[in-house]
């Protein structure tokens, strides 16, 4: 349902959308303790939204939304402090991208980034300095490395499933890339990752099948066609090849 909000024209007020999107990662900056006028994102997201919602207007065309790639990854529970509290889970993240125009009839856009959030980790640094000739602790907080908390856990096909049908893609696979990442528990970090997989593999294989499909020639669909081949496992020991022995 869209609300109007300031004049977008001479003639008619702007129509806004409500779009529902992740702003875990400010929420956790302020309960740091920190001024939102100095909020540093790793992804922007917030700045993103922001603009796109000061300037899209219904008036001038619908809000589009389309899931542009879903990554897999298997990283440890993390509690809102960003301590890992928990074993090794696997999870599914996105990026989804929303299109609209402006007052003037101007495309614009908006990238955001569903299921995972940073959460900013704090520990004392303790110095000693001298006063009135007394050595004397000098205890201050600071930030650490920031931590990648996900929350979206993955159980198979329905995840997936209930992803694509909450932003209206049943049916419009195709048009998302599927990855596996092998890691990914604070911002920036590398690790093995890849890309081609078919919607089926993504949502029915198990971690393991899908770094297989990864290193073996051609990559998951087979149509990769690289220079120097990363070597593939001899075989894969996922349950569902084993059974197939």
């Amino acid at each position: 349902m869209a609300q109007e909000t300031e004049t977008g024209t001479a003639n008619e007020p702007r129509k806004v959308p409500k779009i529902d999107w992740n702003d875990k990662s400010y929420a956790n900056w302020i309960h740091a303790g920190k001024s939102g006028m100095d909020f540093k994102g790793f992804d922007f997201q917030r700045d993103n939204v922001i603009r796109f919602m000061n300037r899209i207007d219904l008036n001038s065309g619908p809000l589009k939304q389309k899931i542009e790639m879903m990554i897999r990854v298997k990283v440890p529970e993390v509690d809102d402090n960003g301590e890992e509290v928990g074993p090794i889970k696997e999870y599914v993240y996105y990026t989804i991208r929303y299109e609209g125009r402006d007052s003037w009839k101007q495309k614009i856009a908006c990238d955001l980034i569903e299921g995972r959030h940073q959460i900013i980790v704090q520990e004392q640094r303790v110095d000693w300095k001298l006063e009135d000739g007394h050595p004397i602790q000098d205890i201050t907080t600071v930030d650490s490395t920031p931590v990648l908390k996900y929350t979206i856990l993955f159980e198979g096909k329905k995840t997936v499933d209930a992803i694509l049908k909450k932003h209206n893609m049943i049916e419009r696979e195709n048009d998302i890339r599927f990855y596996w990442k092998a890691r990914g528990t604070y911002p920036g970090a590398g690790g093995d990752r890849c890309t081609d997989y078919s919607y089926d593999q993504f949502s029915n294989s198990e971690f393991s099948h899908l770094e297989y499909l990864a290193r073996r020639p051609g990559g998951p669909t087979g149509k990769i066609n690289l220079a120097k081949e990363t070597p593939a496992y001899a075989e894969c020991t996922c349950g569902a090849c084993v059974k197939q022995k």
